[in-house]
């Protein structure tokens, strides 16, 4: 009983050596592989199943079966290589349209830093504006135009300064949305940068095999 178990156990261990040493040279019938070719399909693994069906082609290039189904597996990869190229232009199209936006941005940002620093500067010649008349003709000036001049002079400070100061305190506000939004839309485009590398490198992958 022993010897026999042994025997069986010894010859299904041989068998299915040789049955894995035969499917490795493909050397088994056309119809195995042709199945298998199949069910790759089906579960959408197109590269394995065109290696089945080229074994079979390889053997026997007249196999009806094998032919009908290598053009069901290159109708699947020219679907499947058409979704990819679809897939990367749209990731082209991302980049290009963050590009834009950033750029927009950045335009805000440099123009809200160049205002700010004249911003800082205008209350001086607009001092120097109000009190010219003053300083120009004070012997011609009768003697009640120099409070007028002064009071002239501190209202228009007092407007400039409110003015500027308004506007500083609305270009900040802008400057932060700009950074902030610069800040997001390169972190965007970095993971678009990312997913283009990926799909460019599978369709490179497709084209070696």
């Amino acid at each position: 009983m022993i010897s026999a178990a042994l025997t069986s156990a010894a010859l299904a261990a041989f068998a299915r050596f040789g049955y894995v040493m035969a499917d490795e040279k493909r050397w088994l019938p056309r119809f195995i592989y042709n199945q298998r070719a199949l069910r790759l399909l089906r579960e959408g693994d197109l590269d394995a199943a065109g290696r089945e069906i080229d074994s079979v082609l390889v053997r026997k290039p007249d196999d009806e079966r094998a032919q009908l189904i290598g053009e069901l597996i290159a109708m699947r990869r020219d679907a499947r290589d058409a979704g990819l190229n679809k897939a990367i232009e749209w990731e082209r199209r991302c980049l290009h349209r963050l590009k834009e936006r950033i750029e927009r941005h950045s335009r805000t940002l440099s123009s809200g830093i160049r205002r700010e620093r004249l911003l800082r500067i205008v209350p001086l010649p607009m001092t120097a504006l109000v009190a010219a008349p003053v300083w120009i003709t004070p012997g011609r000036a009768p003697m009640w135009s120099v409070p007028l001049f002064a009071a002239l002079l501190l209202v228009a400070l007092i407007w400039t300064l409110r003015s500027v100061r308004f506007r500083r305190e609305s270009d900040q506000m802008v400057m932060a949305e700009s950074r902030a939004a610069i800040e997001i839309l390169n972190r965007e485009m970095a993971m678009h940068r990312l997913r283009l590398v990926e799909l460019q490198t599978e369709k490179m992958r497709r084209t070696n095999l």
